[in-house]
């Protein structure tokens, strides 16, 4: 079973820990399952602690409505939201297996969560993060080669680490990608990021462990020569961006980089759709915000109430 971070419930765990066994029997990716376990360890906990409650009988409607009130007192709404399913998704579960009376989970309020426009890098910033980086060394050509990749195909973190050597297709450019819900699907690179690509492969051979196939691997750190993960992942492109001086840099500012700059470069939202692997369209208004907002004050440039004032 994947760990999961804080304190454990005594009395509840195996319910809890049985459900989490199966939905990843079923294929849900590991953040899922710590998310998921993450809430319902701590609902169950504070069942346990404030409630008293030591059997099932303590999972009530009321009680997830008093919990889920709580949630709002020092949690976003994404945070309560991912709480709210997983109350839902385990409530079903138990009823389904004669373990409560009854099924409340469609009783259980999921809250909206609002999107505003997320943090995107433009050229010039994802120019000063590559120019950092020494093509030269073996950290600098896998630094450019894991940057190319995230704003060439727009992969999300855990699919890049996830990445095997034989995931590569050199004759094609094309990387088969295995992304939520184990979907396979395959995306290719430009002349460019191919470029960076085999030039680390040519330094990967020095730094990785012989019976490591994780396309990327750690340099130096606690575990240099194994397979990177995404924790790696993150910490490279923060040290990166420290380096270029530029804020904010994490994997999923790569991925809305992309679909902007491919926005801007005219492909089609269908077309991007298919590229980014995303299941709803809206996904791809979602991670475009910024350059949707910024797009329509440029195209009114000239043509707002006072600009059309003063040309009468």
């Amino acid at each position: 079973m994947i760990r999961i971070p804080g304190q454990a419930p005594h009395y509840l765990r195996p319910q809890i820990d049985a459900f989490l066994q199966e939905i990843k029997a079923r294929g849900f990716s590991a953040h899922t399952l710590r998310g998921y376990g993450w809430h319902l360890y701590r609902f169950a906990c504070w069942l346990e602690t404030e409630q008293g409650a030591k059997t099932l009988s303590g999972v009530t409607r009321e009680n997830t409505l008093i919990w889920i009130s709580n949630m709002w007192e020092r949690y976003q709404p994404s945070t309560i939201k991912q709480g709210a399913q997983a109350l839902r998704a385990w409530v079903r579960w138990l009823h389904q297996r004669g373990m409560l009376p009854k099924d409340f989970a469609r009783e259980i309020p999921v809250p909206k969560v609002i999107i505003s426009p997320q943090r995107t890098l433009n050229p010039n910033e994802v120019k000063r993060l590559f120019d950092v980086c020494d093509p030269n060394t073996a950290k600098g050509a896998r630094d450019l080669a894991i940057m190319a990749v995230l704003i060439d195909t727009g992969l999300r973190a855990g699919e890049l680490v996830w990445l095997h050597l034989d995931d590569w297709d050199d004759v094609q450019r094309r990387i088969t990608v295995l992304g939520k819900g184990r979907r396979k699907s395959y995306v290719w690179c430009s002349v460019e990021c191919t470029r960076h690509i085999r030039r680390w492969l040519q330094h990967r051979e020095k730094v990785a462990n012989p019976d490591e196939d994780r396309l990327f691997v750690a340099i130096g750190g606690h575990t240099p020569g194994k397979a990177l993960t995404t924790r790696g992942l993150r910490l490279i492109l923060g040290k990166l961006g420290k380096a270029a001086q530029v804020e904010h840099v994490h994997p999923h500012a790569f991925r809305r980089s992309f679909t902007v700059m491919a926005l801007q470069a005219g492909v089609p939202t269908r077309v991007l759709q298919i590229m980014g692997r995303w299941q709803d369209l809206n996904m791809v208004e979602r991670y475009s915000q910024a350059l949707l907002a910024e797009e329509a004050w440029k195209m009114a440039r000239g043509k707002t109430p006072l600009a059309l004032l003063q040309e009468q």
